[in-house]
């Protein structure tokens, strides 16, 4: 596994396209967000969700979904837990059949009262 999506721009997401990026792997992430976006692949920092904290200029953001996990290899779900369900519609289509998806939401959806997993 080299190629990695984190779907989701805020501090968690990031944070966890940091560690991916020291473990080796080519993180890409995904963010709603084209401000996120360009600070991350311009400033190497995600001042809006993790201020101050230098980014590996090897990770690097879109708002592209298809560009972002079409060729992953495995895939990290980031964003909030009331967000999972619409954001997971939209990704499936696109993830390669069989890849890893990893939930790092914590939480309870609103509306529903679930749990992520």
């Amino acid at each position: 596994m080299r190629r990695l999506a984190v779907i989701g721009g805020g501090a968690w997401g990031t944070a966890l396209a940091m560690v991916a990026r020291r473990a080796g792997l080519i993180p890409v992430l995904w963010a709603r967000d084209p401000n996120v976006v360009t600070a991350i692949n311009e400033q190497h920092e995600n001042p809006l969700f993790l201020p101050g904290v230098t980014l590996d200029p090897l990770i690097v953001a879109t708002t592209d979904v298809g560009a972002v996990a079409s060729d992953a290899d495995a895939a990290l779900l980031t964003v909030p837990a009331q967000f999972l369900r619409a954001v997971i519609l939209t990704f499936r289509p696109i993830l390669r059949s069989g890849s890893p998806v990893l939930i790092c939401a914590k939480g309870i959806e609103v509306g529903s009262f679930k749990t992520m997993s």
